[in-house]
């Protein structure tokens, strides 16, 4: 009931999401895309930064995010842009939904038994791989 009565309309954003992809760059269009995908669902507020799919980048945008008092952080499919954002966000409880990042353990952060606020939004490449071979045998 609620999908048909919602259907072909954007829902609102949530105060504070944010989209964080390669905007320029070589993987610009997988950016590109993400943020028109993220838009189409919620609604044309939903700012996109820049991480370039590079490390700097990413740390600065995550700053961004962070000073911009943002809630929620969609993207990061780079993996090198995502193990420099993802400090920063850990620390200051911005949580983030992890777009097409294939690594095993985005949700786990490195040295310590403290879990990143991450939810992955794919399988992990191990994952999928056992799956493929499942078929294939």
């Amino acid at each position: 009931m609620l999908l048909a009565a919602t259907a072909g309309q954007p829902a609102h954003a949530a105060d504070g999401a944010a989209v964080v992809a390669p905007l320029s760059g070589p993987y610009a269009l997988v950016g590109r895309a993400l943020d028109e995908s993220v838009r189409a669902v919620l609604g044309e507020d939903v700012p996109a930064l820049d991480d370039g799919c590079d490390a700097q980048m990413a740390e600065s945008a995550a700053r961004d995010v962070i000073e911009a008092g943002d809630a929620l952080v969609i993207g990061l499919p780079c993996i090198d842009a995502f193990d420099a954002a993802m400090p920063a966000l850990a620390d200051a409880g911005v949580p983030v939904i992890a777009v097409d990042v294939r690594a095993a353990d985005i949700t786990t952060a490195p040295r310590g038994a403290t879990r990143w606020p991450v939810f992955r939004s794919g399988p992990a490449a191990h994952t999928e791989f056992a799956v493929l071979a499942g078929h294939l045998a």
